[in-house]
C-alpha cells in the first residue's frame, strides 16, 4: 500500500461521486466503504442544514420589498398600494398565508431546491392569489419561443401552464442557472 493511498484512507478514501450523491464517512483505523444516499429530506433532518436554511429563508422573507413600474422613458415609478401586485406581495398572497410567510416559503424553496414556483390565480385579468408549488412537482422546458411548466399532482393528473401568454399562470423565482431556464 502506497503512502498516498494510506493518506487518502485516513480522510475517507476517494472523493465522493457527485452524480450519485454518495458520501463516505471519515474512518479511523482501516478504511471501509459505506455508501449513504443523501436526499433533500435527509439533509434537512440535519440540524445544521435545517438551521442554515431557516435563517437564510427567514432573512430573505423579511427584507423590504419595493415594487416599481418601468415607464416608457425607462424611469421607475413606485406602484400604488391599490395595485393588485402590491396587495398580493405585501399584504395577502393567498387565503392560507400572509406576505411574510409566503416570501419565507419561496425563499426556503430557493435555498433547498434551487428554484421556487407559485401558481398565479387570475380573475377578470388581474392576479388574485399566489399559491406556492413544491419544486419537486415542477418540470420546466422550452417549447417554441417560450417556456412551459409541467406540474404533476397526484389527484388531478398533469397540468400544463404556459408562461408565454398574456397572463402567465406560474411565478418562477429562479435560482442560479447555467441556461437561464431553471
Amino acid at each position: 500500500m502506497s503512502f498516498w493511498s494510506t493518506l487518502s484512507g485516513w480522510f475517507g478514501g476517494a472523493p465522493a461521486n457527485p452524480e450519485r450523491g454518495v458520501q463516505r464517512p471519515v474512518t479511523y483505523g482501516t478504511p471501509r466503504e459505506i455508501e449513504t444516499n443523501v436526499s433533500d429530506e435527509r439533509a434537512m433532518k440535519l440540524s445544521a442544514v435545517f438551521a442554515c436554511g431557516r435563517i437564510i429563508s427567514g432573512i430573505g422573507g423579511s427584507l423590504p420589498l419595493d415594487l416599481f413600474r418601468k415607464d416608457s422613458d425607462g424611469s421607475r415609478t413606485s406602484l400604488e398600494t391599490r395595485h393588485p401586485l402590491h396587495q398580493l406581495l405585501k399584504k395577502r398572497p393567498n387565503q392560507y398565508m400572509n406576505a411574510k410567510e409566503f416570501r419565507r416559503t419561496m425563499m426556503a424553496c430557493r435555498v433547498w431546491w434551487g428554484n421556487a414556483y407559485a401558481e398565479i390565480g387570475w380573475n377578470a385579468g388581474k392576479p388574485t392569489y399566489l399559491l406556492p408549488i413544491h419544486p419537486a412537482k415542477v418540470t420546466v422546458y422550452r417549447e417554441g419561443d417560450g417556456v412551459k411548466y409541467q406540474i404533476g399532482t397526484e389527484e388531478k393528473g398533469r397540468k400544463l401552464y404556459n408562461r408565454v401568454g398574456e397572463n402567465p399562470q406560474v411565478f418562477h423565482l429562479k435560482g442560479m442557472s447555467t441556461d437561464g431556464l431553471i
